[in-house]
């Protein structure tokens, strides 16, 4: 279609036992960009450095989810590394997009 719906994939992984799992997700952003990553464990701290309530430490991303200082939501990890952020204004369905670095 001209408005490019179609070209847009996800998928959503469960990894583990029912004791130790996490969440995988990948897939291809509206624009062709490629993502790829996992949650931290519940209860574990991912790969920001936080602590979670177990003790432990996972490979996920721990960024995912969260807000930035300047008001936007942390969405996905591209394949580049850096990151996909979203953000709108209070009562406003209209969403805005870009990328930041890592280190943003």
């Amino acid at each position: 279609a001209s408005d490019q719906r179609g070209q847009v994939v996800a998928a959503v992984e469960l990894e583990g036992d029912v004791l130790r799992n996490r969440t995988h997700i990948r897939g291809v952003l509206r624009d062709g960009s490629l993502y790829d990553f996992a949650l931290p464990e519940l209860g574990e701290r991912g790969s920001t450095g936080e602590k979670g309530a177990n003790g432990g430490q996972s490979d996920g991303d721990a960024f995912i989810g969260h807000q930035t200082r300047d008001g936007w939501w942390i969405k996905a990890r591209l394949e580049d590394g850096e990151y996909h952020v979203a953000r709108s204004k209070p009562g406003d369905r209209n969403v805005s997009y870009k990328r930041v670095s890592a280190d943003s």
